[in-house]
């Protein structure tokens, strides 16, 4: 996990906690800038959106992965993305795009050989291979590159770094605005008390060993639990809404549930693990929300009858929607699934499943609008229904 300084010391005089502190924040700020510059990521085999910097390990299976850039702008022109591909299968590879963008002027690049792909963003005018092993646009075929095959992970280049400082830089642009960062996550393995604990249509709250959260249900009483771990799982919390039809169990961060924290600019990333228990007659919602004005949210959802019964990805900004009827082309189910939202650069959501992408939306994405992360399970009819949570995590801070 991330290194992240504690916003209360306790246990000291007030004025040396806040020195401490406040080094800490001076620590952690210069780690995030420090991680933004060059990462390396883990091993992956799906879909990834990639940031100006990073390196990214590619493995792609059978029918191959998608890097997705960020948009080409003049802010980031000169910014690289690098893909270290140790593995091509046959009929598949490493496809790149860029949000609203071009890679080599076309739609799409596809990298069919194994070794260093090297991209470099233009500008406006759109992303460019520095250096590859070989491949092939959307409507040309590229020449085969000489890259030897990469045995193993231990062969892979690290990203280079200076053995001494070199001169300063020309002073750069001005950022945006920083603040603290926030970074949250819960496994759900502890709870402060016994459970299952009555959720009431007054506000309620519960605490786990990662914090507190806040509770509510409509209509009639629901109830949320503890449920012991399984293998890949350590810790379960199980809602139950109330068996009158059109009941409601809600679970959120904050006070209240219509205490909002995140702004749409600030917002990058939702993610959680759950397991619905029955898709007859039940509705889940996942993600953030205003509730107190109801027009502004930012969704993965199923609801029984619609879409197939398919997942569904949403937005909305201030009333205006996009995805009111967009499916992920997901089938909903009782296994378990990782829905994740994240904003990949400033007015891009993009959408997945089982960290899969199936939707990216650049239309009516919340800016300076507030919401709150919040988990919702209905019961259309049919008696009480349940949903499991084996992970819920929300990450926001200026892009």
């Amino acid at each position: 996990m991330a290194f992240r300084a504690p916003s209360v010391i306790e246990g000291i005089d007030p004025k040396p906690a806040r020195q401490i502190r406040d080094s800490l924040r001076s620590i952690q700020h210069a780690l995030d800038a420090l991680n933004k510059r060059d990462r390396l990521t883990e091993q992956l085999k799906s879909d990834y959106a990639a940031r100006e910097g990073d390196w990214v390990r590619c493995f792609p299976p059978a029918g191959g992965m998608t890097i997705l850039l960020p948009e080409p702008r003049a802010q980031n022109a000169t910014a690289r993305v690098r893909l270290l591909i140790e593995n091509v299968q046959s009929g598949g590879g490493v496809t790149v795009r860029a949000v609203t963008g071009t890679v080599n002027g076309l739609d799409s690049v596809t990298f069919t050989s194994v070794g260093l792909v090297e991209l470099v963003s233009g500008g406006p005018a759109g992303w460019v291979t520095a250096s590859a092993p070989g491949s092939t646009g959307s409507t040309t075929t590229g020449a085969t590159g000489t890259m030897p095959q990469l045995t193993s992970a231990l062969a892979l280049p690290g990203p280079p770094r200076p053995l001494v400082p070199g001169p300063p830089g020309a002073t750069g642009p001005s950022g945006i605005t920083g603040g603290s960062p926030l970074f949250w996550e819960d496994h759900f393995e502890c709870f402060a008390q016994a459970t299952p604990l009555t959720v009431t249509t007054t506000a309620g709250f519960f605490n786990t060993g990662r914090g507190g959260w806040g509770t509510i249900a409509a209509v009639s009483n629901g109830s949320v639990a503890f449920q012991t771990g399984e293998a890949g799982h350590p810790g379960i919390l199980r809602m139950t809404t109330g068996a009158t039809n059109n009941s409601i169990v809600r679970v959120y961060k904050g006070n209240l549930q219509t205490s909002r924290w995140i702004t749409g600019t600030d917002f990058r990333k939702v993610e959680c693990r759950f397991r619905l228990n029955s898709t007859s007659n039940s509705q889940l919602y996942i993600g953030v929300l205003d509730a107190a004005a109801g027009n502004t949210q930012v969704l993965l959802y199923y609801s029984a009858g619609v879409l197939s019964n398919n997942f569904g990805a949403y937005c909305q900004k201030a009333g205006t929607d996009t995805g009111t009827n967009n499916s992920t082309g997901v089938a909903a189910d009782t296994n378990w699934h990782r829905f994740t939202i994240t904003q990949t650069s400033s007015g891009v959501m993009m959408y997945q499943i089982d960290n899969v992408t199936t939707n990216v939306y650049t239309s009516n994405i919340p800016t300076t609008e507030t919401m709150n992360f919040t988990i919702d399970l209905y019961t259309n009819s049919g008696g009480a229904k349940t949903c499991d949570i084996d992970y819920a995590g929300c990450e926001s801070m200026p892009l």
